[in-house]
């Protein structure tokens, strides 16, 4: 949100929106990982099973938060460095940090994570729709994966159909920007809540994360973590 609504600020120097940008554009950034994770995840346990059951969680775990910060501080690296305007005034608002030199090359990277979660969603609910007669657990799995598939696609579809329509008239390029990014935004944040309705054992390793309290073991057998 742009800080005029939040605190009644018009403009103010590039360098200190960068500042006040810093971290949460980094987590921006790190969405397109960690949801492409939570894909390769679910696919490692539906497709290969045996496999997963041996990971170490911890460096599982480690693993992905430490290439997505590496990911994150790189595009911000590469802003930081490719940045000439440091002493302008600018309206700061998401995206404020991005920079020419590097805006396509951060869209493509983004646009193909998402694609290849996509994919790996796809590749779970066929599996899961040709087995469904001789496997009621597959049965579960498919309508989570089917509503995660479906908000994802209309979500970035939606935001690409309101770019194309909004480069054909006359609009502020800040609202544009905007509201262009409602669509994507929400389909990102309803994986938790889809995890969260449909599944009980996702259910319950949430609520251990944020009530920190002792719950039944969450198993990994692939059939029953839907």
């Amino acid at each position: 949100m742009p800080l005029v609504h939040t605190g009644g600020i018009g403009t103010m120097i590039y360098s200190t929106c960068f500042m006040l940008e810093f971290l949460p554009f980094c987590a921006v950034i790190g969405t397109s990982i960690m949801t492409l994770a939570i894909g390769i995840d679910r696919f490692l346990g539906f497709h290969v099973p045996f496999v997963y059951r041996r990971l170490n969680f911890t460096m599982y775990i480690g693993t992905v938060y430490f290439l997505t910060a590496c990911y994150a501080l790189t595009f911000m690296i590469l802003f930081f460095l490719t940045t000439t305007n440091w002493n302008e005034k600018v309206l700061c608002i998401p995206g404020s940090v991005i920079t020419l030199d590097y805006v396509y090359f951060y869209l493509y990277t983004t646009a193909c994570f998402y694609v290849l979660t996509i994919i790996q969603y796809v590749s779970i609910w066929i599996m899961a729709f040709k087995k469904r007669k001789t496997s009621h657990g597959y049965m579960k799995i498919m309508k989570p994966i089917t509503i995660i598939v479906t908000i994802s696609l209309t979500g970035w579809l939606t935001n690409y159909i309101f770019e194309v329509v909004a480069g054909h008239v006359e609009w502020n390029s800040t609202l544009s920007t905007l509201w262009g990014g409602i669509t994507v935004n929400l389909a990102v944040a309803f994986d938790f809540w889809v995890y969260y309705l449909f599944s009980s054992e996702y259910r319950k390793a949430f609520r251990k994360q944020l009530c920190r309290r002792d719950v039944t073991e969450v198993s990994t057998t692939t059939v029953k973590t839907f």
